[in-house]
């Protein structure tokens, strides 16, 4: 494999991962749902509720 593709790849696997700990962060701190059920959930479903809650906060703050 190119070695420079390798890294690109390495970098964009690393970003998502990081995207996602964030994502579940925030889930967990703005949802009343407790740690294992934000730990149970699977990735599409984190994605899911953190752009539920981040949009519902955000229109919270458009007044």
């Amino acid at each position: 494999m190119n070695k420079k593709f390798e890294e690109g790849y390495r970098e964009a696997f690393e970003d998502i991962t990081n995207d996602l700990y964030f994502a579940r962060g925030f889930v967990l701190r703005n949802s009343d749902l407790q740690l294992n059920d934000v730990l149970s959930m699977d990735d599409g479903q984190i994605l899911r509720m953190y752009r539920k809650l981040r949009n519902a906060i955000k229109g919270s703050l458009d007044w």
